[in-house]
């Protein structure tokens, strides 16, 4: 009867331990310190890909302060941030940022952005023209204006 209590908690034991490294963990862990960096030219080039589908006039970025940006960082738990795609009630493109922890969940009761100005009309001198020429640009207005 020993014997069987023994086996048993053997094979429940190598059960789990067979569970616990075989199968991948459900969350990465996010540090902060991931690397999303990438070249003018990677960066032309998937706006340009963005572009090719989309009608003249479409709103091709958005401009958030750093302050902005900053004060979403810096909350407690913060490593990084999600940028979701959203809507306003006139059905004009909105971003609603909100920062996220070292689990991937967003951090629910905290800092949310969203009133970012778009391009066009608040373009200046983007890396791709909001004219829709694969040109630099070289004008635009500012929210000052």
């Amino acid at each position: 009867m020993l014997s069987h209590k023994i086996i048993k908690l053997l094979i429940i034991s190598f059960v789990c331990t067979v569970v616990v490294f075989t199968f991948p963990k459900v969350r990465e862990v996010f540090t902060g310190q991931e690397d999303h960096k990438i070249t003018s030219q990677e960066a032309t080039q998937l706006i340009q890909n963005f572009r090719k589908d989309i009608p003249e006039g479409a709103v091709l970025g958005h401009f958030v302060g750093r302050d902005a940006v900053l004060d979403l960082l810096y909350q407690a738990e913060c490593v990084g941030m999600r940028v979701y795609n959203g809507k306003h009630d006139d059905g004009s493109p909105a971003l609603v940022i909100v920062g996220v922890d070292k689990n991937g969940n967003d951090i629910k009761n905290g800092l949310y952005l969203q009133r970012t100005f778009p391009c066009p009309p608040f373009c200046g001198d983007t890396i791709i023209r909001p004219d829709y020429s694969d040109e630099v640009a070289t004008t635009g207005i500012s929210p000052q204006q």
